[in-house]
């Protein structure tokens, strides 16, 4: 696939970085951070791009920002309440980023003390769920679906999926978690916000293309993506895409990988116009190696 234009920058300015062994954090303009003694633990804090704000979900808000609110980093909002996840990853480093990193200064993912509702005995309106196929679609044309708090987790030998490729619904996930899909992805839908979920494709056996494939507007904030086989999000507008805050933790990492699979942050496709695509203080983190092609992402700490 034809690499567009913007993301054929960031790559040149992150190889550049690279060969200098330097780290992209926040914005690309930062200066290069070094640490001491390396280690065999392969780290990454990729900090990449991020813009439009959609739907609100409220959430319990984190505690106090150790580095303050002088970037618009993420901390606070609708952070999650509870421990980050790596509050030790940046340790060994003689310089850090002065603000504050998503799931290592602040939690993403889901809040602790949220109660999920098993998908197989969720009720929600607008929607209808195939207990035998695991296919979540949406029922109204046009209508705006909202699924808080549902745990999409393979049950009863069943591995539940949404779907929505038709009836030009408006999607909010928040708060629920994912593992393994019945489809080529957990999500297809058009235009989606995706808002303090967590998901794992660790042990999942039909080998995922992504996490959601998008054929509209897309917001995804403070997710927690881990154990992906390919690409983290596809889209293909028309639209734009708001990415940020959200933590991408060992990508590409399974023994019986495809040959030919690589991680994509963000894969675009088609020719749909998309207005706006920022991607700002992502948190990636790589501390097993790859095993597909591009598994061992381009930036080490």
């Amino acid at each position: 696939m034809k690499t567009p234009k913007h993301v054929k920058g960031t790559a040149k300015i992150m190889e550049s970085m690279k060969s200098k062994g330097g780290v992209i954090v926040g914005k690309l303009t930062r200066p290069t951070l070094r640490r001491t003694p390396p280690r065999p633990i392969l780290a990454m804090v990729g900090l990449l791009a991020g813009i439009i704000g959609s739907y609100l979900i409220v959430v319990s808000h984190a505690a106090a920002c150790p580095f303050g609110s002088t970037y618009a980093d993420g901390c606070g909002g609708s952070a999650a309440s509870g421990t980050a996840q790596y509050p030790g990853m940046l340790n060994s480093y003689t310089a850090r980023p002065q603000w504050n990193v998503a799931g290592v200064d602040y939690k993403v993912g889901i809040p602790d003390g949220t109660t999920l509702t098993p998908w197989r005995s969720a009720s929600v309106p607008n929607i209808s769920i195939n207990l035998s196929s695991g296919r979540v679609s949406c029922t109204t044309a046009g209508a705006h679906v909202t699924l808080n708090a549902i745990d999409f987790s393979t049950a009863a030998g069943v591995s539940p999926w949404i779907y929505d490729n038709s009836n030009d619904c408006t999607w909010t996930v928040a708060n629920s978690k994912f593992t393994c899909s019945g489809n080529y992805t957990n999500i297809v839908a058009g235009n989606i916000t995706l808002k303090n979920n967590e998901f794992d494709q660790a042990g999942c056996t039909n080998q995922p293309s992504s996490f959601a494939t998008v054929g509209g507007s897309v917001t995804v904030q403070y997710n927690w993506f881990r154990n992906g086989w390919q690409h983290v999000i596809e889209t293909g507008g028309p639209g734009s895409i708001d990415y940020r805050f959200n933590l991408i933790d060992d990508m590409v990492t399974h023994t019986s990988q495809l040959a030919g699979s690589h991680e994509n942050f963000q894969q675009l496709y088609g020719t749909a116009p998309i207005s706006a695509d920022v991607v700002t203080f992502n948190t990636v983190y790589q501390h097993t190696a790859g095993t597909g092609n591009g598994g061992r992402l381009p930036i080490l700490l």
